[in-house]
């Protein structure tokens, strides 16, 4: 009867709001020029990474305040569900809802404020000297580990973050093992491979 209760929240994470926006807002290239016109494309673009955040934030509000129980491992689920949601969402053919790296700075940001700057700061670093992007992103959650103690996070953030680096693992296993490949996909590679917003 309680996994019944974490399907809410399963769903709440896969709805992809991009998809939506992109439906709600249709915005047409001009064909005769290859550039991206900055205005809208940059609105949407924020309102986009905007909504991935709230998810992973007003997500973990969520389940803090339903499933904080006397035993913590209610609220380790609901989060363990949230990010389940999200990176393998069932109305995306499992595929990410949306930007994982916003997603996951809204539920470091639950736990404190101050990760809003460190962790972009953080990790466009380690990606620029990895070169690569999800490399980048991986090395960036293994040190907000250091949050623990520079932040003074209390214990429930090691097992929460713990979950979410392990998801994070199995979500990009194919991108962090073609790191370490002969011919891995630089910053260059993605950039030209990119999509709009």
């Amino acid at each position: 009867m309680v996994f019944i209760s974490y399907l809410p929240l399963l769903f709440f994470a896969s709805i992809p709001f991009k998809t939506i926006i992109k439906w709600l807002f249709p915005i047409k290239t001009p064909q005769q020029s290859p550039h991206i016109k900055s205005g809208s494309h940059i609105i949407l673009f924020g309102l986009i990474h905007l909504l991935n955040f709230l998810v992973g934030y007003a997500g973990t509000t969520i389940t803090e305040q339903l499933f904080f129980y006397e035993y913590p491992i209610f609220n380790y689920i609901g989060i363990a569900m949230l990010t389940i949601g999200y990176f393998w969402s069932f109305l995306k053919q499992f595929n990410p809802a949306g930007n994982i790296t916003s997603f996951i700075l809204g539920i470091l940001v639950f736990y404190n404020i101050h990760f809003l700057w460190i962790f972009p700061i953080i990790a466009m670093v380690l990606i620029i000297i990895t070169n690569h992007i999800d490399m980048g992103l991986f090395l960036a959650l293994l040190t907000t580990y250091s949050g623990i103690i520079v932040l003074d996070l209390n214990e429930t953030f090691i097992i929460i973050h713990t979950i979410i680096v392990v998801l994070f693992i199995l979500r990009k296993n194919n991108s962090l093992t073609s790191f370490f490949s002969s011919n891995p996909k630089t910053l260059i590679d993605q950039f030209y491979n990119r999509h709009p917003y």
